[in-house]
């Protein structure tokens, strides 16, 4: 049983969407960075806020007694 089609492969030639320097490997790299920048961007700034919201006094608390600064 021979599912191709093709009664020869003669000339036949390989077909890169995304090949190099082309305009779909630009859109997807410049994607992939921009994902990657807006998680860690987001990940800052919600780091600050929990952090801000939280605000303990370490000294007042105690949370520092014993410790050499």
């Amino acid at each position: 049983m021979n599912p191709s089609t093709f009664s020869t492969w003669d000339g036949a030639g390989a077909v890169f969407t995304f090949g190099p320097d082309s305009v779909g490997m630009w859109l997807f790299l410049l994607l992939a960075m921009g994902v990657g920048i807006g998680v860690i961007v987001r990940m800052i700034i919600h780091e600050n806020r929990t952090f801000r919201s939280l605000d303990p006094d370490l000294i007042q608390d105690g949370g520092l007694k014993g410790v050499n600064i």
